[in-house]
Protein backbone atom coordinates (compact mmCIF):
# COMPACT_ATOMS: atom_id res chain seq x y z
CA UNK A 1 0.00 0.00 0.00
CA UNK A 2 1.02 3.80 -0.68
CA UNK A 3 1.48 5.77 2.34
CA UNK A 4 0.02 9.23 1.77
CA UNK A 5 2.96 12.11 2.22
CA UNK A 6 2.74 14.72 4.67
CA UNK A 7 1.98 17.06 1.44
CA UNK A 8 -1.00 15.69 0.48
CA UNK A 9 -2.29 15.93 4.18
CA UNK A 10 -1.58 19.71 4.03
CA UNK A 11 -2.86 20.40 0.68
CA UNK A 12 -6.87 21.27 2.18
CA UNK A 13 -5.51 23.51 4.31
CA UNK A 14 -3.35 25.45 2.14
CA UNK A 15 -6.28 25.51 -0.04
CA UNK A 16 -8.04 27.03 2.36
CA UNK A 17 -5.44 29.46 3.12
CA UNK A 18 -4.65 30.97 -0.42
CA UNK A 19 -9.10 31.33 -0.71
CA UNK A 20 -8.73 33.23 2.86
CA UNK A 21 -6.56 35.54 1.42
CA UNK A 22 -8.12 35.75 -2.21
CA UNK A 23 -11.64 37.26 -0.13
CA UNK A 24 -9.31 39.33 2.10
CA UNK A 25 -7.92 40.78 -0.97
CA UNK A 26 -11.14 40.85 -2.64
CA UNK A 27 -12.88 43.11 0.20
CA UNK A 28 -10.02 45.46 0.53
CA UNK A 29 -10.53 45.55 -3.20
CA UNK A 30 -14.14 46.27 -2.72
CA UNK A 31 -13.42 48.94 -0.01
CA UNK A 32 -11.32 51.04 -1.79
CA UNK A 33 -13.38 51.76 -4.70
CA UNK A 34 -16.27 52.19 -2.47
CA UNK A 35 -16.66 56.20 -2.21
CA UNK A 36 -18.44 55.25 0.93
CA UNK A 37 -16.32 53.24 2.61
CA UNK A 38 -13.48 56.07 1.88
CA UNK A 39 -16.17 58.52 3.87
CA UNK A 40 -15.02 58.22 7.02
CA UNK A 41 -12.66 59.29 9.22
CA UNK A 42 -10.66 56.62 11.50
CA UNK A 43 -12.69 53.39 11.24
CA UNK A 44 -16.37 55.78 11.65
CA UNK A 45 -18.13 56.99 8.79
CA UNK A 46 -18.40 60.62 9.08
CA UNK A 47 -21.02 62.02 11.40
CA UNK A 48 -24.10 63.45 10.19
CA UNK A 49 -24.00 66.43 12.03
CA UNK A 50 -20.54 67.25 10.98
CA UNK A 51 -21.66 67.49 7.72
CA UNK A 52 -24.16 69.48 8.62
CA UNK A 53 -21.52 71.55 10.58
CA UNK A 54 -19.75 71.90 6.78
CA UNK A 55 -22.87 72.71 5.15
CA UNK A 56 -23.59 75.53 7.49
CA UNK A 57 -19.73 76.87 6.91
CA UNK A 58 -20.58 76.82 2.99
CA UNK A 59 -23.91 78.63 3.38
CA UNK A 60 -22.40 81.22 5.24
CA UNK A 61 -19.74 81.77 2.75
CA UNK A 62 -16.77 80.93 4.99
CA UNK A 63 -13.90 79.07 3.08
CA UNK A 64 -12.54 77.14 5.86
CA UNK A 65 -12.75 73.81 5.99
CA UNK A 66 -14.55 71.67 8.73
CA UNK A 67 -11.38 70.12 11.35
CA UNK A 68 -13.43 67.07 12.23
CA UNK A 69 -11.27 66.36 14.81
CA UNK A 70 -12.67 69.67 16.66
CA UNK A 71 -16.44 67.78 15.41
CA UNK A 72 -16.82 64.69 18.18
CA UNK A 73 -19.78 63.19 18.47
CA UNK A 74 -21.08 61.26 21.15
CA UNK A 75 -24.55 59.40 19.82
CA UNK A 76 -23.82 56.84 16.99
CA UNK A 77 -25.44 57.74 13.98
CA UNK A 78 -28.12 54.57 12.69
CA UNK A 79 -28.20 53.74 9.04
CA UNK A 80 -31.98 53.51 7.85
CA UNK A 81 -33.13 51.34 5.13
CA UNK A 82 -32.71 53.38 2.29
CA UNK A 83 -29.19 54.27 2.39
CA UNK A 84 -29.12 57.03 4.78
CA UNK A 85 -26.99 57.65 7.80
CA UNK A 86 -29.38 59.40 10.03
CA UNK A 87 -29.27 61.14 13.71
CA UNK A 88 -31.29 63.35 15.67
CA UNK A 89 -30.28 67.02 15.94
CA UNK A 90 -29.20 68.15 19.38
CA UNK A 91 -32.25 69.52 21.62
CA UNK A 92 -31.73 73.27 22.83
CA UNK A 93 -31.30 72.46 26.36
CA UNK A 94 -33.82 75.67 27.06
CA UNK A 95 -36.45 74.40 25.34
CA UNK A 96 -35.79 70.38 25.73
CA UNK A 97 -39.51 69.43 24.74
CA UNK A 98 -38.79 70.81 21.32
CA UNK A 99 -38.15 68.06 18.50
CA UNK A 100 -34.99 69.76 16.64
CA UNK A 101 -35.05 67.66 13.84
CA UNK A 102 -32.84 65.61 12.45
CA UNK A 103 -29.43 65.56 9.63
CA UNK A 104 -28.58 62.55 7.34
CA UNK A 105 -27.01 61.73 4.32
CA UNK A 106 -26.08 58.77 1.43
CA UNK A 107 -23.02 58.98 -0.35
CA UNK A 108 -24.14 58.44 -3.99
CA UNK A 109 -20.69 58.48 -5.71
CA UNK A 110 -17.23 60.29 -6.65
CA UNK A 111 -16.41 63.09 -9.26
CA UNK A 112 -12.41 63.02 -9.60
CA UNK A 113 -11.77 63.39 -5.62
CA UNK A 114 -15.14 65.06 -5.09
CA UNK A 115 -17.61 62.88 -3.02
CA UNK A 116 -21.64 63.01 -4.63
CA UNK A 117 -23.29 63.36 -1.01
CA UNK A 118 -26.90 63.51 -0.92
CA UNK A 119 -27.91 65.53 2.27
CA UNK A 120 -31.37 65.18 4.43
CA UNK A 121 -32.45 67.96 7.29
CA UNK A 122 -35.21 68.71 8.89
CA UNK A 123 -35.06 71.72 11.80
CA UNK A 124 -37.65 70.72 13.46
CA UNK A 125 -40.32 72.40 11.56
CA UNK A 126 -42.62 71.43 8.44
CA UNK A 127 -39.49 71.46 5.62
CA UNK A 128 -37.76 68.57 4.68
CA UNK A 129 -35.24 69.76 2.83
CA UNK A 130 -33.02 67.62 0.54
CA UNK A 131 -29.68 68.90 -1.29
CA UNK A 132 -26.64 67.05 -3.26
CA UNK A 133 -23.16 68.76 -2.83
CA UNK A 134 -19.97 68.03 -3.87
CA UNK A 135 -17.70 67.18 -0.66
CA UNK A 136 -14.08 67.52 -0.90
CA UNK A 137 -12.64 65.18 2.52
CA UNK A 138 -9.01 65.16 3.04
CA UNK A 139 -8.58 63.45 6.47
CA UNK A 140 -9.22 65.25 9.05
CA UNK A 141 -10.63 68.13 6.76
CA UNK A 142 -14.10 68.25 5.24
CA UNK A 143 -15.26 71.08 2.63
CA UNK A 144 -18.44 71.55 0.68
CA UNK A 145 -17.13 72.40 -2.94
CA UNK A 146 -20.64 72.31 -5.04
CA UNK A 147 -24.04 72.41 -4.69
CA UNK A 148 -25.77 70.93 -7.55
CA UNK A 149 -29.41 71.10 -6.47
CA UNK A 150 -32.03 71.31 -3.53
CA UNK A 151 -35.87 71.09 -2.73
CA UNK A 152 -38.46 70.70 -0.55
CA UNK A 153 -40.63 67.89 -0.86
CA UNK A 154 -42.60 68.59 -3.51
CA UNK A 155 -40.72 71.81 -4.37
CA UNK A 156 -37.90 70.14 -5.78
CA UNK A 157 -37.19 67.75 -3.25
CA UNK A 158 -34.74 64.96 -4.37
CA UNK A 159 -36.01 61.55 -4.26
CA UNK A 160 -32.89 59.83 -5.35
CA UNK A 161 -29.44 60.25 -7.55
CA UNK A 162 -27.28 58.07 -9.12
CA UNK A 163 -23.38 58.69 -10.56
CA UNK A 164 -22.82 57.29 -13.97
CA UNK A 165 -19.53 57.33 -15.33
CA UNK A 166 -19.13 61.42 -15.79
CA UNK A 167 -23.09 62.03 -14.85
CA UNK A 168 -25.11 62.83 -11.63
CA UNK A 169 -28.40 61.33 -12.57
CA UNK A 170 -31.45 62.44 -9.88
CA UNK A 171 -34.71 62.58 -9.82
CA UNK A 172 -36.94 65.20 -8.23
CA UNK A 173 -40.26 65.76 -7.23
CA UNK A 174 -42.61 68.15 -9.61
CA UNK A 175 -45.51 70.40 -8.41
CA UNK A 176 -48.39 71.14 -11.38
CA UNK A 177 -46.71 74.58 -12.17
CA UNK A 178 -42.85 73.03 -12.56
CA UNK A 179 -44.03 71.83 -15.41
CA UNK A 180 -44.15 74.24 -17.79
CA UNK A 181 -39.92 74.79 -16.87
CA UNK A 182 -38.91 71.98 -17.83
CA UNK A 183 -38.27 72.09 -21.40
CA UNK A 184 -37.11 75.59 -22.08
CA UNK A 185 -39.66 76.48 -24.15
CA UNK A 186 -41.64 79.93 -22.61
CA UNK A 187 -44.86 80.06 -21.34
CA UNK A 188 -47.16 82.55 -19.54
CA UNK A 189 -47.30 82.08 -15.98
CA UNK A 190 -50.39 80.38 -14.22
CA UNK A 191 -50.93 81.41 -10.57
CA UNK A 192 -53.59 79.25 -10.51
CA UNK A 193 -51.81 76.30 -10.46
CA UNK A 194 -50.42 74.63 -7.42
CA UNK A 195 -47.11 75.36 -6.23
CA UNK A 196 -46.25 74.48 -2.54
CA UNK A 197 -44.33 71.12 -0.75
CA UNK A 198 -47.57 68.82 -0.82
CA UNK A 199 -48.52 69.36 -4.63
CA UNK A 200 -46.24 66.87 -6.16
CA UNK A 201 -47.47 66.46 -9.45
CA UNK A 202 -44.68 64.27 -10.87
CA UNK A 203 -40.97 62.80 -10.59
CA UNK A 204 -38.33 64.53 -13.09
CA UNK A 205 -35.39 62.87 -13.91
CA UNK A 206 -32.36 64.85 -15.14
CA UNK A 207 -29.06 64.16 -15.85
CA UNK A 208 -25.68 66.77 -14.94
CA UNK A 209 -22.37 66.18 -16.33
CA UNK A 210 -20.26 66.37 -13.90
CA UNK A 211 -17.18 67.62 -16.03
CA UNK A 212 -19.25 70.34 -18.65
CA UNK A 213 -21.82 71.12 -16.37
CA UNK A 214 -24.43 70.09 -19.08
CA UNK A 215 -27.94 69.64 -18.14
CA UNK A 216 -30.50 67.00 -19.91
CA UNK A 217 -33.66 66.47 -19.12
CA UNK A 218 -34.47 62.77 -19.33
CA UNK A 219 -38.16 62.42 -18.51
CA UNK A 220 -41.03 62.79 -16.43
CA UNK A 221 -43.11 60.40 -14.39
CA UNK A 222 -46.45 60.95 -13.63
CA UNK A 223 -49.21 58.57 -12.40
CA UNK A 224 -51.59 58.47 -9.29
CA UNK A 225 -49.16 57.29 -7.10
CA UNK A 226 -47.02 60.61 -7.88
CA UNK A 227 -49.30 63.09 -7.23
CA UNK A 228 -50.90 64.55 -4.17
CA UNK A 229 -52.12 67.99 -5.63
CA UNK A 230 -55.39 68.19 -4.55
CA UNK A 231 -57.89 66.33 -7.20
CA UNK A 232 -61.01 68.61 -5.89
CA UNK A 233 -59.10 71.65 -6.56
CA UNK A 234 -61.37 74.99 -6.52
CA UNK A 235 -59.65 77.34 -9.46
CA UNK A 236 -60.47 76.20 -12.84
CA UNK A 237 -57.10 76.38 -14.21
CA UNK A 238 -56.03 73.43 -11.97
CA UNK A 239 -58.90 71.52 -12.11
CA UNK A 240 -58.83 71.47 -15.92
CA UNK A 241 -55.11 71.05 -15.32
CA UNK A 242 -55.90 67.52 -13.57
CA UNK A 243 -58.84 66.22 -16.26
CA UNK A 244 -55.60 66.49 -18.71
CA UNK A 245 -53.42 64.47 -16.24
CA UNK A 246 -55.84 61.91 -15.67
CA UNK A 247 -56.57 62.04 -19.63
CA UNK A 248 -52.93 60.84 -20.34
CA UNK A 249 -52.85 58.48 -17.64
CA UNK A 250 -55.77 57.20 -19.36
CA UNK A 251 -54.18 57.07 -22.33
CA UNK A 252 -51.64 54.90 -20.87
CA UNK A 253 -48.66 57.75 -20.57
CA UNK A 254 -46.62 57.31 -17.21
CA UNK A 255 -43.08 58.57 -18.38
CA UNK A 256 -43.37 61.87 -20.63
CA UNK A 257 -40.12 62.62 -22.63
CA UNK A 258 -39.88 66.43 -23.50
CA UNK A 259 -41.71 66.44 -26.51
CA UNK A 260 -44.30 64.48 -24.56
CA UNK A 261 -44.28 67.19 -21.96
CA UNK A 262 -44.31 70.28 -24.56
CA UNK A 263 -46.98 68.40 -25.84
CA UNK A 264 -49.07 68.36 -22.49
CA UNK A 265 -48.26 71.65 -20.94
CA UNK A 266 -49.81 73.11 -24.78
CA UNK A 267 -52.78 71.19 -24.41
CA UNK A 268 -53.15 72.89 -20.74
CA UNK A 269 -53.02 76.67 -22.04
CA UNK A 270 -55.10 75.19 -24.74
CA UNK A 271 -57.69 74.11 -22.32
CA UNK A 272 -56.99 75.90 -19.31
CA UNK A 273 -56.07 79.61 -20.13
CA UNK A 274 -58.54 82.24 -21.48
CA UNK A 275 -57.10 83.95 -24.21
CA UNK A 276 -56.44 86.84 -22.60
CA UNK A 277 -54.12 84.95 -20.20
CA UNK A 278 -51.55 83.87 -23.14
CA UNK A 279 -50.87 86.95 -23.35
Amino acid sequence: MFKRSSTSKNAPLFMIFILLVGVAFFLSFIKSNDPAAQFRLGEKPIHPLCLSQAVDLYRSGDSEALDLTQCPQETPPVLQPDGMLYTDNPVDPDFPEIYAGYSSYRVIGKSGDLFIVLHSWNGGGSGHFSYLYGVRFSPPLLKLETHYESGDRCNGGVVSARVEGESLIFQQNATPADFFNLTGKTYPKIPELEYCPVCCAGIVETSLNLKTSVVALLGLAIGPERRSAPQDAADGAQTCFNKIYDAYLDKGFSLLDKDQIVAFNDAVIEECVSSEGRE
